[in-house]
C-alpha cells in the first residue's frame, strides 16, 4: 500500500464517481478502478457500495477515510518541514447561519493564525465533506453531526420561530405551538443543507401532526416573500436577528413568530478532524478562543 492509492480512494470517495475521481487525479478512470480495486485486497475488504454512476462508502471504507486522510495529511506536514512556516488553516463557513458568531470564529482564527483565513462558503452538509476529505481544516457548520474521526464544538444553541404573512392569523400570537402547524402547509429548507438535524426537524413537525411539508431550493428563497403572501403557506426558520432568513420579514410584509416548543438538539458551531497531524495546535488554540469553558451553558439564539 502506497500513499497514492490513499489519495486516489480519498478521490473517489469525495466524488462518489470513478470518473471525476480520475480528473481531479489527472488519470483516466480505468487506473483509478484499478487501484482501488487492488487496495480492497490488499485491505481484505469492499471499499465502496456500488450503483450507477455513484459510489458510497461501506463501513469498513468509512473507517479507512479518517485514517487515509490523517495518513495524508501527516504527508504534507513532512513535506513542510522544511520551510519553518506554521502550515495555513483552510476554513469553511455556511452563510446559512447567524453573521455574528461567525464573525467571531473568524477573528478567533485571525488572532490565532495572524492571517485573515480564505474562508470557503457553503451549505453545511458541502462543507463537512470537504473537512471530511481533507480539503479543509476547520468549519462553522450546523450541528450535530455524526462522522468518525470528526470532532465537533457548539457554540450557541437554535430556537425556531415560524414565518407568516402579516394578514395570517398566527401573526398576532405572540408565540406558537408546533400543534398549531398541523393543519398548514410549512416550507423548509431542504435537507441537503445538514441532513442529520434537518431529518430530526421532518421527524419532529410529523410527530406533531404536520403534514404538508414542502421543501425549498436554496435558489428559490429570494422568492419566498411573494410566495409565502400569495398561497398562504408558513415558514419554519430560525429566529436570530442575524440570520439570512430575516431579510424576509425586514419590510413588514411578513411576521416572524417564534416557536416555543421547537426541536432540541438544533446547534450552530464549529468541526474539525479528530487527528489533525498538521494543525492540532491551532485548533485547539481556536476552540479555547472560541469558548474557553466549554463546560459552560450555551446561549440560545434569538
Amino acid at each position: 500500500m502506497d500513499t497514492f492509492q490513499l489519495r486516489a480512494f480519498v478521490a473517489v470517495s469525495r466524488e462518489r464517481n470513478v470518473g471525476k475521481a480520475a480528473e481531479s487525479l489527472r488519470l483516466t478512470p480505468s487506473p483509478v478502478s484499478r487501484i482501488i480495486r487492488e487496495l480492497e485486497r490488499h485491505l481484505g475488504g469492499e471499499l465502496f457500495t456500488r450503483s450507477y454512476h455513484d459510489m458510497s462508502l461501506t463501513p469498513f471504507g468509512e473507517r479507512l477515510l479518517p485514517m487515509a486522510v490523517d495518513f495524508i495529511a501527516r504527508g504534507s506536514a513532512m513535506e513542510e518541514l522544511h520551510t519553518g512556516e506554521p502550515p495555513l488553516l483552510r476554513m469553511g463557513a455556511t452563510p446559512w447561519a447567524p453573521n455574528r458568531l461567525a464573525t467571531q470564529v473568524i477573528s478567533a482564527v485571525r488572532e490565532v493564525t495572524g492571517a485573515d483565513p480564505e474562508v470557503t462558503s457553503d451549505v453545511s452538509s458541502a462543507l463537512l465533506n470537504l473537512l471530511r476529505h481533507g480539503d479543509l481544516d476547520f468549519a462553522y457548520v450546523h450541528l450535530p453531526i455524526e462522522f468518525a474521526g470528526i470532532d465537533s464544538m457548539a457554540l450557541a444553541e437554535y430556537q425556531f420561530a415560524v414565518v407568516a404573512d402579516r394578514a395570517d392569523a398566527l401573526a398576532g400570537e405572540t408565540s406558537v405551538s408546533t400543534e398549531q402547524l398541523a393543519d398548514r402547509e410549512v416550507i423548509m429548507m431542504p435537507l441537503s443543507m445538514q441532513p442529520g438535524p434537518m431529518s430530526a426537524l421532518v421527524s419532529h413537525l410529523r410527530n406533531a401532526g404536520v403534514a404538508t411539508l414542502n421543501q425549498v431550493e436554496l435558489k428559490d428563497v429570494i422568492g419566498l416573500r411573494a410566495r409565502i403572501h400569495r398561497t398562504g403557506e408558513v415558514m419554519l426558520g430560525l429566529s436570530s436577528e442575524d440570520s439570512p432568513l430575516n431579510g424576509l420579514v425586514s419590510t413588514g410584509e411578513l411576521a416572524m413568530i417564534p416557536l416555543k416548543d421547537g426541536p432540541a438538539g438544533f446547534f450552530i458551531g464549529v468541526a474539525w478532524r479528530q487527528n489533525d497531524a498538521r494543525l492540532a495546535d491551532q485548533i485547539d488554540a481556536i476552540l479555547a478562543a472560541l469558548r474557553p469553558d466549554r463546560e459552560g451553558p450555551l446561549p440560545v439564539l434569538s
